[in-house]
């Protein structure tokens, strides 16, 4: 996870979500709001987005940033027909990861 500003002085943090069928996703959120926006990486694997992101300097950030949508469990879903065809088996979105499971 990394912390940054935008180039209004935004406080941000950049963390990394390892998603389905192989994606990497940055997820970026501001310290005082509550929007999440993500920006779907390249990377081959977590490893390698994790030694990118530690790269970056916080220009880097904020250019991915003014690319970043808003959050949408269908950019994964998109991606892995993308790689695997439509026939994939795609598990249907999270809505909170804060839900405890009740006994």
């Amino acid at each position: 996870m990394r912390s940054f500003d935008d180039s209004h002085g935004r406080h941000w943090q950049a963390a990394l979500l390892e998603a389905s069928y192989g994606n990497v996703m940055l997820v970026l959120s501001p310290m005082d709001g509550t929007e999440v926006v993500q920006h779907l990486l390249g990377s081959d694997n977590l490893a390698d987005a994790e030694g990118e992101l530690a790269a970056l300097d916080d220009a880097a950030l904020a250019a991915l940033l003014a690319e970043a949508q808003p959050w949408d469990h269908e950019a994964g879903v998109e991606r892995a027909k993308a790689l695997y065809g439509a026939g994939a088996k795609l598990a249907a979105p999270t809505h909170s990861f804060n839900q405890r499971k009740k006994p």
